[in-house]
């Protein structure tokens, strides 16, 4: 992370990674694409910080896995 520059920085709130966890079931695959395309969203919209609403969000849309819902 301090490679990438976000340093000591919290990137997710706790509430995210609850978030994550719930929607992942905890499957670390699952965990890591949603984290890519949460962070990926992000990105994209000009974020500092991953709230549990982005995750939603990227769920809801199907952004995972190329639309395939979880």
């Amino acid at each position: 992370m301090k490679y990438a520059g976000v340093g000591e920085k919290e990137l997710f709130s706790r509430r995210t990674m609850d978030e994550i966890s719930r929607i992942s079931s905890g499957i670390p695959r699952l965990v890591n694409r949603i984290c890519e395309k949460a962070l990926m969203y992000g990105y994209q919209q000009g974020l500092r910080i991953i709230d549990d609403q982005d995750v939603l969000y990227v769920s809801d849309h199907k952004m995972l896995n190329g639309g395939e819902q979880l």
